[in-house]
C-alpha cells in the first residue's frame, strides 16, 4: 500500500494535505490488514485451549507480550512511511499500539467463533484507521486507549476456562483424528 502511495504522490501534482491523506491512509491500512494477517497466524499457531493460564504469568503480562508479537513487525512499515511522510509516520506510531491491542483483545474473543479474529478486529481496527486518517489528532486519543484494551483483553483472558477445550482453528478435511472422519 504504500508503495502506492508513492506512485501516487510522483505521478500526480496534488497539495501537500492530499498527499498526506494519501500516505496515512496507506500507512494505516496497511497496519490494519499486516495486524490482521499477524493475529489469524498466531491464532492459528497457538495451542486451542488456554493452557497458558496454568503457567506463572499474569494475564495481563500475556496480554502485553501478545502486543509486542503483533506490533515489532509493524514497524518497518512506519519506517518507510517516514521516508514519505514524517507527519503520517508519527499518526502510525500513535495508533500502532491501539491496533495491537485491539489484536490481542481479538485473540482473545477468537476461540468459538467462526470469524476467529476477523470478525471483531476487522470492525473495531477499521474504526481507528478511518478516524486517524481523516482527523490526524484522533492518534493522541488511541494512546491512551490501548492500556485500557489490554486491561479488557485480560479480563478476556481471565474468563477463560483453564481446561475448557476448543476444536483446532484450521480446516479438519484430511484429518483422521477428525470426529467427522471417524
Amino acid at each position: 500500500m504504500l508503495g502506492a502511495a508513492w506512485l501516487f504522490r510522483a505521478n500526480n501534482d496534488v497539495p501537500d494535505s492530499q498527499s498526506a491523506f494519501v500516505v496515512r491512509l496507506a500507512l494505516l491500512g496497511s497496519l490494519w490488514l499486516g495486524l490482521l494477517i499477524l493475529a489469524e497466524a498466531l491464532l492459528a499457531r497457538r495451542r486451542p485451549w488456554p493452557w497458558r493460564r496454568s503457567l506463572p504469568d499474569t494475564s495481563t503480562r500475556r496480554c502485553i507480550e501478545d502486543g509486542i508479537v503483533l506490533g515489532v513487525p509493524a514497524l518497518p512499515a512506519i519506517v518507510l512511511a517516514a521516508l514519505l511522510d514524517r507527519g503520517s509516520a508519527v499518526v502510525g506510531l500513535g495508533a500502532l499500539p491501539l491496533l495491537a491491542a485491539i489484536g490481542v483483545w481479538a485473540l482473545r474473543l477468537a476461540p468459538g467463533r467462526i470469524l476467529g479474529v476477523v470478525g471483531p478486529f476487522s470492525w473495531t481496527a477499521g474504526l481507528v484507521v478511518a478516524a486517524c486518517a481523516l482527523r490526524p489528532a484522533a492518534a493522541l486519543l488511541a494512546l491512551p486507549l490501548a492500556p485500557l484494551l489490554i486491561r479488557l483483553a485480560a479480563r478476556v483472558d481471565r474468563a477463560q476456562v483453564v481446561t475448557g477445550w476448543e476444536p483446532l482453528h484450521h480446516d479438519a478435511a484430511g484429518d483422521s483424528m477428525n470426529e467427522v472422519s471417524r
